[in-house]
């Protein structure tokens, strides 16, 4: 076998990938890339529109640069084209389902507690106990 055949590499992919769904939902929530629109914009002005803290705003902005779907030059954000293609709630192209993603989320947060007790349970035990 291949001496990488041993790296951690993929379980820690698979372990982290839930903080980029999470950002991008987050970001569809809020409807961030309709306010970030063709304009852009600095993260204290998004913030502002979307009536969210400025510092949390500009993390989470920084966060979907890194995802490539904002780039920032100068202060300013601006959608990438796939951003802008289907995230902009008035693009013709846009992925409005995604919120059903969104809403999912909550379900698969209390994965563990359903495995263990047989089902969904909306206020799932916390620990090993």
């Amino acid at each position: 076998m291949e001496g990488d055949a041993y790296s951690p590499q993929p379980i820690l992919e698979l372990a982290s990938a839930f903080m980029q769904s999470r950002a991008l939902l987050t970001a569809c929530e809020l409807d961030l890339f309709t306010v970030v629109g063709e304009q852009g914009g600095s993260s204290a002005a998004v913030a502002q529109q979307l009536r969210a803290d400025a510092r949390a705003t500009d993390r989470l902005m920084s966060v979907l640069c890194t995802l490539r779907l904002l780039t920032k030059a100068a202060g300013i954000y601006r959608n990438t084209p796939l951003a802008a293609r289907f995230l902009v709630r008035e693009s013709p192209a846009y992925m409005g389902g995604l919120m059903h993603w969104a809403h999912l989320w909550e379900s698969w947060g209390t994965l563990t507690a359903a495995v263990r007790q047989g089902g969904f349970h909306p206020d799932p035990p916390r620990g090993r106990s």
